[in-house]
């Protein structure tokens, strides 16, 4: 096990948290019964708050062709569009509170947009955020160019679908164009930016973008490709992210869970680490609030709310295509991680890790609700 993270060590017992170890037990047999009945193959799910780890398991398989592969709890995974929030959120966060932009700031400040861009100057950076940009929702970028430079220009010459702020509509390009706009603004890449601004920081050392060589062993495969011959490992699976060198403001982190769960915890500390502001409490604050009221749904910057899970109250968190999720409950002081490798050997029924994911996060999340409610 390669256990890098300090965070991951910290075993909080259940009932100094109100948690009811029975009731977490019966978390850990809906998720081996989900595996066993083929939902995904293997699973890794990590229950925390702040002060520590009160739930790290992992079941099934990581691999299943061309040999099987046991899943361990330092399993990375493709993280996919989770890479919006560990990756892209907290690095404008941290341009943010260094006063080097403003939410409100419209991308033309930063951006070079020639004349055959002119719908898209009016768009903020908190637009690109809470997916309110009007920008298309379609991903294929193959049509603009093989170069980054090309890409990106080809997203802001494309335009818009719909006016800014008058609608919610999920835009991986926004994100795009965002990770771009912090690759400007620093001076550096988006991974060498978020790295030495987060990750290091917090120790998360199996978090990166295009995972080295040496870490491919320990990385969940995801799916079958024609063109390869086998199954991408270490590879991103999302193609535009491919396209983009692996490098990309919505997709191409790989992570651990236990390096997820520093970040989380982080998180729900408002930004601080062992009494270091790495994040403006301010500012994450912010991040947890609905941008969108009166809109066709709610959304936070860069996190999206989820209704219906705990009492009337806002669970914030993110999805990956590729069978990863992350869910925060600031009021009860809990984060839950679940990472799967559902596209792996070829990718399942939405409808299936919808369902998974309902009944681990309800059931996660009643462990609190449950002990709160009976005092």
């Amino acid at each position: 096990m390669h256990d890098w993270n300090f965070f991951s060590d910290v075993i909080v017992e259940p009932g100094l948290v109100g948690v009811d170890s029975a009731r977490l037990q019966r978390v850990r047999s809906s998720l081996e019964s989900t595996v066993s009945q083929g939902l995904v193959h293997g699973a890794v799910l990590l229950i925390g708050c702040r002060g520590g780890v009160i739930l790290h398991d992992a079941v099934g398989l990581c691999q299943t062709t061309p040999t099987e592969q046991v899943m361990t709890r330092d399993t990375i995974f493709d993280l996919a569009s989770l890479t919006k929030v560990v990756a892209t959120w907290p690095a404008t966060m941290c341009l943010v509170q260094d006063m080097e932009i403003d939410l409100a700031d419209p991308i033309s400040k930063y951006l070079d947009l020639d004349r055959n861009c002119g719908m898209m100057r009016e768009i903020t950076i908190q637009q690109l955020l809470t997916h309110t940009s009007g920008l298309s929702s379609q991903t294929p970028l193959q049509q603009y160019g093989a170069s980054k430079s090309e890409i990106i220009n080809g997203i802001l010459r494309d335009g818009r679908d719909a006016p800014p702020g008058g609608t919610v509509s999920y835009s991986n390009r926004g994100f795009i164009i965002l990770g771009a706009i912090v690759e400007t603004v620093a001076g550096m890449s988006l991974d060498s930016y978020v790295r030495s601004k987060i990750w290091e920081p917090l120790d998360m050392r199996d978090t990166q973008f295009n995972p080295p060589a040496a870490s491919v062993c320990r990385i969940a495969p995801t799916e079958y490709r024609e063109e390869l011959g086998r199954c991408q490992r270490g590879e991103v699976h999302d193609e535009s992210a491919a396209l983009l060198a692996g490098i990309a403001g919505h997709a191409g982190v790989f992570s651990t869970s236990a390096d997820l769960a520093s970040f989380c915890a982080l998180t729900l500390a408002n930004g601080q680490r062992q009494g270091q502001k790495i994040l403006d409490s301010r500012l994450v604050d912010q991040s947890f609030r609905n941008w969108t009221s009166g809109l066709n749904q709610p959304m936070g910057l860069a996190w999206i709310p989820y209704e219906g899970f705990s009492a009337g109250r806002y669970i914030y968190g993110h999805l990956g295509f590729t069978g990863t999720a992350i869910w925060l409950s600031r009021e009860c002081d809990l984060f839950v991680i679940l990472l799967t490798n559902r596209v792996h050997p070829t990718r399942h029924e939405d409808l299936a890790i919808r369902d998974m994911r309902r009944e681990i996060i309800k059931m996660s999340l009643g462990l609190v609700e449950e002990s709160n409610a009976t005092g």
